[in-house]
């Protein structure tokens, strides 16, 4: 049963390969968002460590459900679901990733499909499209470039997506 939808996309300044830092940010975030009637809370690409390619391999973490316990128990407490962006290892390859952490315990990896020239230098492309249920609403998960590919939302739309929800990170240079 769909239900109204509330979504945070939350700007909230990272300190550079912090992950602890910018993993308590997060929390103080999400619990604000949830206090104004907030459902679905989306951080940019890469939030957990900032938008660094050549911490990728080093700060990268085990896509496992364990590895983000904080932030799992952040969205069980707060009746949420977070998206947070952070390089992820699957199968021994990182990736440019998404951690979906559910208000039930569930917690799901997003692998970014579609990358910037030169990301490929520090990472390797997901295969997998994302499309997970909110509210009884079905949301595709982009992260960045995926959008600018129209594969990946056609994709989206033909899994059932009633939303397609980008985690992006824009710098200056990046609006032109």
């Amino acid at each position: 049963m769909k239900r109204n939808l509330s979504v945070c996309l939350v700007q909230v300044e990272i300190e550079k390969g912090n992950f602890v830092a910018n993993l308590n940010a997060h929390i103080a975030m999400v619990k604000q968002a949830s206090e104004l009637g907030a459902h679905l809370v989306v951080f940019p690409e890469l939030s957990l460590i900032g938008y660094e390619l050549d911490l990728l391999q080093k700060l990268a973490v085990d896509a496992k459900r364990d590895n983000f316990l904080a932030l799992s128990k952040m969205a069980i407490e707060q009746g949420v679901t977070i998206i947070a962006g952070c390089p992820l290892l699957a199968n021994g390859k990182t990736t440019i990733g998404a951690v979906i952490c559910f208000a039930d315990g569930r917690v799901e990896f997003y692998h970014k499909q579609f990358l910037h020239t030169g990301e490929e230098r520090y990472c390797t492309a997901g295969v997998d499209d994302c499309v997970f249920e909110v509210r009884g609403y079905k949301i595709g998960l982009a992260i960045c470039a995926d959008f600018t590919n129209p594969v990946h939302v056609a994709n989206a739309v033909a899994a059932g997506a009633d939303a397609y929800v980008v985690s992006a990170l824009i710098s200056k240079s990046g609006f032109a």
